[in-house]
Formats: structure tokens, sequence, C-alpha cells
């Protein structure tokens, strides 16, 4: 399905800047490093809301269950 068949809207550099509070420059060096995809239109970027929902869900860092600390083998446990 395209873009426009989806109806997702297409942001500027700018409003994902301000989407994910990063400078502008720091949007920029994401686009050319390819950690977000997007459209280029001669000079102007533009990144599909669902693209820009896919980066955030592959950034997301899970809560960690906690477990116990591993028991550490006993000196006497040990053979040499």
């Amino acid at each position: 399905m395209s873009v426009r068949e989806s109806g997702a809207e297409m942001l500027t550099v700018d409003e994902v800047a301000r989407r994910l509070r990063l400078s502008i420059s720091k949007v920029y060096e994401m686009l050319e490093a390819g950690e977000i995809p997007h459209y280029k239109f001669g000079r102007s970027k533009r990144v599909s809301e669902q693209d820009l929902d896919a980066y955030l869900s592959r950034c997301r860092v899970g809560a960690r269950e906690k477990h116990p600390p591993a028991a550490r083998p006993r000196l006497s446990d040990l053979k040499f």
C-alpha cells in the first residue's frame, strides 16, 4: 500500500524534529544515515507518519524483568 493510499500524513523535517524533540540538524543527520526512511522532492525531504511510527517502535526499549542474581559457585565446588 502506498503512502497516498494509506492516508498517512507527510511530515516536514521541522515537524519531525518537534515531535522527537531534536534539533533540525540532528534529524537531517538521521535521514542521511538512513535511520529514518524518507522521501526526497528536489531539495525538500518528507517523512511519512507511518515511517516515523515504525522508527519509534524500533527505538523503544522495554522494561526489564527483575531476576534474582545468579548464585555464584562456591570455591569448594570448583574442580581443579
